[in-house]
């Protein structure tokens, strides 16, 4: 007799499962540094911002000392709340339009969460089709460990997106690793990916060009005539899903007689810099590690 194929339901949360629909759900990708980070709709680990509610406030930072175990990172959260009435939360989107194939499914989310104070924090997934599709996790007991939050949810038509929530309902102290969204009822533990591919995923999202040292990024020419622009082309690491917002970070240098230098053209591929200069031979590059070039796309 053939074995009969398991329901989801009857996987347990230990069988492995590698499609977390997340990026960067372990925590472990920080590109725009270790925080803290304090405003809301901000960008603090890769693809997790901070929404914050009301008068409460809400500080985000990198901790390698306070993670899960097996886990290099976690985020280290300070809460204090206000009139926020728990709807602070720290989040992650998945966007209908990057990934298409979530549609109407069933899907369960859990996060690994750590906190000292009993119904203080708690997750939930959310569905933004306008009808108020959210299912929350329970409260995380306050035992000063970390546990195993979860929640699942079943997609309705006309959403343009998944978020996974930690929510906020009393002043303290809690860390944040290692979530896994996946389809189906049953919940699964996080797998981690290759830390490759992770970094990848985050890429697709929002990438540093010559942020490592000093006059990384030298761009030169001669020329003969005044006001003449010279063109070059920045590809990015990774292809992005929409236009991205390219900026031009940090003090750069100019070495002769260069008149402007401008970002220009942004694509799913690459940009091109435009460097306007008069009659000589010129420079222009990013003159300390502070300086760089971001390509940002959060569809």
């Amino acid at each position: 007799m053939p074995t009969p194929l398991l329901d989801n339901r009857q996987l347990g949360p230990e069988i492995q499962r590698s499609s977390n629909l997340l990026t960067n759900g372990g925590l472990e990708q920080w590109q725009r540094g270790a925080g803290p980070f304090t405003a809301t709709g901000a960008y603090a680990a890769d693809r997790w911002s901070l929404q914050i509610a009301g008068t409460d406030t809400l500080s985000v930072q990198r901790t390698t000392t306070s993670q899960d175990v097996n886990s290099n990172a976690a985020a280290w959260i300070t809460f204090t709340l206000g009139t926020g009435a728990g709807s602070t939360a720290f989040l992650n989107v998945c966007r209908f339009a990057d990934t298409p194939q979530m549609g109407t499914r069933t899907l369960s989310l859990s996060i690994r969460v750590w906190a000292s104070i009993a119904n203080a924090v708690r997750i939930a997934i959310y569905d933004d089709s306008g009808g108020g599709f959210i299912n929350y996790s329970a409260y995380h007991p306050g035992n000063s460990s970390y546990q195993t939050l979860t929640a699942t949810l079943t997609l309705p038509t006309g959403g343009t997106g998944v978020w996974a929530l930690v929510y906020f309902n009393a002043s303290g102290t809690f860390y944040i690793d290692n979530a896994m969204l996946v389809a189906g009822e049953q919940p699964a533990n996080y797998v981690p990916l290759h830390p490759a591919d992770d970094l990848a995923r985050c890429l697709r999202y929002y990438e540093i060009i010559g942020g490592n040292g000093t006059g990384e990024l030298i761009f030169s020419g001669y020329n003969s005539a005044n006001n003449y622009s010279k063109y070059f082309y920045i590809p990015w690491k990774a292809q992005k899903p929409t236009t991205p917002t390219v900026t031009k970070v940090g003090p750069w240098t100019i070495s002769g007689p260069v008149n402007s230098a401008a970002m220009e053209s942004p694509s799913f591929s690459g940009c091109r810099i435009n460097v306007n200069a008069n009659i000589g031979e010129w420079l222009y590059y990013n003159s300390g590690a502070g300086s760089y070039i971001t390509s940002e796309c959060n569809p």
